[in-house]
């Protein structure tokens, strides 16, 4: 088994897995046991295939999440502090990065609603790295609403760290 450090979290090669179809996949999967890479190196996130030594949940070399509270998308003190950091620690070699930001909701509400909320989440990450002077280009932003909980509840369970934007980066 192969095990990479990755903050507090760790990220384990597992055995080949059949999947619905009955095909054979190897997974890789998180500190947290989401599933988070294919056996053909993609992130089961943003589908970019990258080398393993990356980050294990999506594309980047970090990952950071940014918890929001119920049904808002506007930064907490402690989020632009997590951004600050993720700043800093991407560009203190003064390279180029590329930064992707993935925003999530909690169960309550609609589909469509919390598919709506989670990209102002991700927005406004986004807005804030704008201001510490990352170019919007290099920022990707999507939404995933409720698809992709951190903590799994029935639908109309508010459960704080599903509410979140995760950010990872990447260095070219």
């Amino acid at each position: 088994m192969k095990q990479l450090m990755i903050s507090a979290a760790f990220v384990l090669a597992l055995p080949a897995m059949a999947n619905a179809e009955g095909m054979h996949r190897d997974v890789v999967v998180d500190g947290f046991g989401h599933h988070v890479r294919d056996s053909f190196g993609g992130c089961v996130r943003t589908h970019w295939h990258v080398p393993m030594n990356k980050c294990g949940t999506c594309h980047g070399n970090h990952l950071a999440y940014v918890f929001f509270d119920f049904d808002k998308w506007d930064l907490r003190h402690e989020a632009y502090k997590t951004v600050r950091k993720v700043y800093d620690s991407a560009t203190k070699n003064g390279e180029h990065v590329m930064f992707m930001i993935v925003g999530h909701t909690d169960t309550v509400g609609t589909e469509r609603y919390n598919d709506a909320l989670s990209i102002r989440r991700a927005r406004a990450v986004k807005s804030e790295l704008i201001n510490l002077g990352i170019p919007a280009s290099r920022i990707k932003t999507e939404g995933r609403g409720f698809h992709q909980l951190m903590v799994i509840t029935p639908h109309g369970v508010k459960e704080s760290k599903n509410r979140r934007a995760e950010i990872c980066y990447s260095k070219y």
